[in-house]
Formats: structure tokens, C-alpha cells, sequence
């Protein structure tokens, strides 16, 4: 991805003029953003326009289709550069613009009411009241960004990983995975008759109250070491049933995400800050949603303007600046090779219709699902914005290894192994084309430990 220039950081470096930091960078986020518009000739319209242009949205405009490649690369820079690309984000920043920046030190009068009122022209100071701040919003918007660089840290080479396991019903150590993967058939073998009949209780068909006091328990009690989680949202959110309480962990929905995201909150009466001292090992919770909930992705023709469009070859991790709190990184994988034909330069440009009747018309197009990210509950260590996509990482690079040949795996390695393990159990039930109802949903929770 890219980092901001030099020349952006030197505005927002020094907070005297403004008060703090956190409003240098609000007054030049706006003030970039409305000198954009500008620059493209979109002067005459309201200040709100100001969000559809950070968004990149495909909106039909005339002065779209006009627009010289100096211009183009200053709408990319500014959609890079600024966080303010959601509506409600970008009018609330100018609300807070209006009210807590003085008029003095504005370059556009605005008003906190009727924003859509408001034109970008009309609302600019004149005589410009800081000239050089202004050459320095154009000059930024000209310049060609910079990659953003990362040390690689190796894995340490003869330092051995394990995977541990902990169950329903057996919370008191956690197990070897191969000790695990015995106790567990023996457990499938045992409840197998049970299973059978739908309404018999079971140690394997855990109901939501069971599956939230298991994670509870394992989150505040059984954690030996730092320790990171991660959650599958799917399943844990919504009850089933009529005997069942109407809700596993709110918490995991997307509201009560973003109003509890620096507390633990599996119910009203187990609510947990950070302070707690039984949750100092856990460095935070990371929310996974995949599957039908998010979508695969296909490469548009803006993907990267001065490339071909072809599909991710390697695993790759996004931010989306449009949701900036909580941090929502997206995983994508690379293509499989299986799938090579599909990246052939001939072809990963064309429409189906374009490749009919040639020795390619059987191809079947796939495309990588997005695996959404969200971590909360955040370690004070890592609250700021790179220490959340440190975590993140963590988990997004476990979806890949050396070893895989074919492609890269849905969820991160531990979890993999999880679902393979229970997996493994069903031929025992006779079931392994169907999975029985929440069976051991838990299991999924790992720790992983060096040695």
C-alpha cells in the first residue's frame, strides 16, 4: 500500500496553531479534501460532495469524463490519503471542523447546519488566509506517494511450534493436538448413539448458554500465557431454536461491536475492561466473518492504474479506510495454481463472451473470498493503529505456509486444524457428509505455544 508524503506529515506535525494533533490532522484532512474539489472543478458543489470523491464511488458526473491524468492522480492520492470516505464520517469531520477550529485559522467558513447548502466556493475565505498552507495541500495532491515499507522479521529457524487443544468438558489443561485428536474420537464413540436421536442430550450438542460460559471460562481463567483469540462471527451471534436463548455473544454483532469494543461483554451481569486483572494475558479478540457474508472479490479496471487487471498471486491484506474505528483489515488470497490459465495475459482481461469457442471457453473463474478482520478488546500496546494491524497480520499470515502447493487456507492454520479434527470424528458417526447440530463448536478455540 502507500504511505502519505513527507510534506502531509510536516503539516500535521506541529498541533500549536490548532490546539492538538488530533485536530491539525482534522483541519488538514478537510481543508485537502475541499482543495481537491476544487482542483477538479467541482467548486460550485455543496461541501458534501467531499465524501463521494474519497469514496471513489462510480458516480455519473460530466467533469468525470474530463479530467486530465494530473487530475486523476490527485483524486487517488486524496482517497489514499484521507480516512473520511463514508458519508456520515465526512459530515460529521466538517460538523467538528465548524465547531472546534476557530474561523481565524479555517480557510472555508463553514457552517455546522445544512451542510448540503453549503457551496465549497462560496464557503472559501478570501483573501486566503494562509497561502502557504494551500501550496502545500496542491503540492501534496501532485506528488507521487511512496510505498509503505516493513522490516521483515523472520521465523526463527529450529524453534519448534505446537498446537494445543482445550474442550467442552475437559477445561482443566489444554491437550497436545495428537493427545486431543484420541480423546476426542473416544468422545465421538462414546456419544454416538446419543447423537442419533435428536433431542437427547450430549456432551457433543452444545446449546448457546454452554458455548458462551466454555469461551468465557477458557477467555478468563485458563489463559497461560499472552495470548491472542479469534472468533468466527457466523454462529455465535444469532440463536436457533425455540428452547434456546434468543442470542449466543451480542457483542459479535455489528453494533454492539462498535459500542463495546474496549470491553469484554459476554452478557449484562460478565462485563470486563481492560484493567481486569483475570484478562491481562489476552492481547485482544479478533472477529472473522466470512463465507456468505462477505463477497469474493473481482479486479476492477482502477485496481492499479498502471498495471494490467489480474487477480492477487499472493496472499495480500487491506484496510478499509472507510470504517476507521474498529479496524476492519481484509484478507484476500492468492490465486490458486491450480487456476493458472486464469492469469494468462490473454485472457484475465476478457469477458466470457469474448473467449467463447476458443481452448479457453471451459474455464471456470474463481476468485478468492475476502476474509474480514476486526479486532477489539485491544491490549493497551497495541491500541494504536499499527499495533491493531499487528494483530491482524498475525492471524492473516497463518492462513499460509510453505507447505501449501494449491492455494491458501480459509481460516488461519490452528482453526484449520480444529475444523479437521472434528472432521475426522464424523466417519465414526456415519455422518461425514453432514455435520451434526453445533457439535463441539468450541473445539475451534486454540492457543498456540513454542516450546
Amino acid at each position: 500500500m502507500y504511505a502519505p508524503p513527507k510534506s502531509f506529515h510536516a503539516l500535521i506535525r506541529d498541533p500549536t496553531a490548532v490546539g492538538s494533533k488530533e485536530l491539525t490532522r482534522l483541519l488538514v484532512n478537510i481543508e485537502l479534501t475541499l482543495s481537491l474539489a476544487r482542483q477538479l472543478g467541482f467548486e460550485s458543489e455543496p461541501l458534501t460532495v467531499g465524501w463521494a470523491l474519497l469514496s471513489r464511488m462510480p458516480l455519473y458526473h460530466p467533469l468525470f469524463n474530463t479530467l486530465s491524468a494530473e487530475q486523476r492522480r490527485m483524486w487517488a492520492n486524496a482517497a489514499l490519503i484521507v480516512p473520511l470516505s463514508s458519508r456520515f464520517a465526512w459530515e460529521n469531520a466538517l460538523v467538528k471542523y465548524a465547531k472546534d477550529i476557530p474561523l481565524h485559522l479555517r480557510l472555508y467558513a463553514v457552517q455546522p447546519l445544512r451542510l448540503d447548502d453549503q457551496m465549497i466556493a462560496l464557503c472559501r475565505q478570501e483573501p486566503c488566509l494562509d497561502p502557504t498552507r494551500e501550496a502545500h495541500y496542491e503540492s501534496i495532491l501532485y506528488e507521487k506517494l511512496p510505498y509503505i515499507r516493513r522490516k521483515r522479521r523472520r521465523t526463527k529457524i529450529g524453534k519448534p511450534y505446537k498446537v494445543y487443544v482445550m474442550r467442552p468438558g475437559n477445561t482443566m489443561r489444554w491437550l497436545p493436538y495428537d493427545r486431543a485428536a484420541h480423546q476426542l474420537g473416544v468422545l465421538f464413540s462414546d456419544e454416538r448413539a446419543r447423537l442419533a436421536r435428536r433431542d437427547a442430550a450430549s456432551a457433543l450438542r452444545l446449546g448457546h448458554e454452554a458455548t458462551l460460559n466454555f469461551v468465557h471460562e477458557v477467555l478468563t481463567k485458563r489463559l497461560e500465557r499472552p495470548t491472542l483469540a479469534v472468533i468466527e462471527a457466523e454462529g455465535w451471534r444469532n440463536g436457533h431454536g425455540q428452547h434456546e436463548q434468543q442470542h449466543c455473544w451480542t457483542q459479535l454483532r455489528n453494533p454492539d461491536l462498535f459500542r463495546y469494543r474496549n470491553v469484554l461483554r459476554f452478557d449484562m451481569h460478565r462485563t470486563y475492561d481492560r484493567a481486569a486483572p483475570a484478562l491481562d494475558r489476552l492481547l485482544g479478540v479478533v472477529r472473522l466473518r466470512m463465507n456468505n457474508e462477505t463477497p469474493q472479490y473481482i479486479t476492477a479496471s482502477d485496481w492499479a492504474a498502471e498495471e494490467l487487471m489480474r487477480d492477487l498471486l499472493h496472499l495480500t491484506g487491506y484496510v478499509d479506510p472507510c470504517v476507521p474505528n474498529p479496524l476492519h483489515y481484509l484478507s484476500i488470497a492468492g490465486l490458486p495454481k491450480t487456476q493458472k490459465d486464469q492469469n494468462l495475459a490473454r485472457i484475465r482481461e476478457s469477458f466470457k463472451a469474448d473467449i467463447k469457442d476458443t481452448q479457453y471457453d471451459d474455464i471456470a473463474f474463481k476468485h478468492p473470498q475476502i476474509i474480514e478482520m476486526v479486532p477489539f478488546f485491544i491490549h493497551p500496546d497495541f491500541q494504536s493503529d499499527e499495533g491493531q494491524r499487528q494483530l491482524c497480520r498475525c492471524v492473516h499470515f497463518l492462513r499460509i505456509s510453505p507447505a501449501f502447493t494449491s492455494g491458501d487456507i480459509m481460516l488461519p492454520y490452528p482453526m484449520h486444524l480444529g475444523e479437521k479434527l472434528i472432521e475426522d470424528q464424523l466417519v465414526i458417526l456415519g455422518a461425514d457428509s453432514w455435520w451434526p447440530d453445533r457439535i463441539l463448536r468450541c473445539v475451534k478455540t486454540f492457543e498456540i505455544t513454542s516450546d
